[in-house]
């Protein structure tokens, strides 16, 4: 397992369990930047995932959230993809 693909792990875990598991978030991991995308209701929620995604191993967080009063909620959670090759 590559570290890229363990780091989007995590950072899917951590923002699966917090209250952002409601939205249809993405998280992408490459040479320790993770980029987050979807959409969530408020400036806050996207601040919180900025937060969650701030962990040992990435040096920075590419946060690409769009907030939307109206957006879509889930119930499956957080998806994590790791670019190949990236670490």
């Amino acid at each position: 397992m590559s570290a890229a693909h363990t780091l989007d792990a995590q950072l899917a875990q951590r923002l699966s369990a917090s209250t952002l598991k409601k939205y249809d978030l993405k998280v992408l991991v490459a040479n320790g930047v993770a980029t987050l995308t979807g959409t969530v209701a408020k400036e806050s929620d996207r601040r919180k995932a900025t937060q969650l995604a701030t962990i040992p191993g990435i040096a920075r967080v590419e946060n690409q959230l769009m907030v939307d009063l109206a957006a879509p909620t889930r119930t499956a959670g957080v998806k994590a993809k790791a670019r190949e090759g990236a670490e």
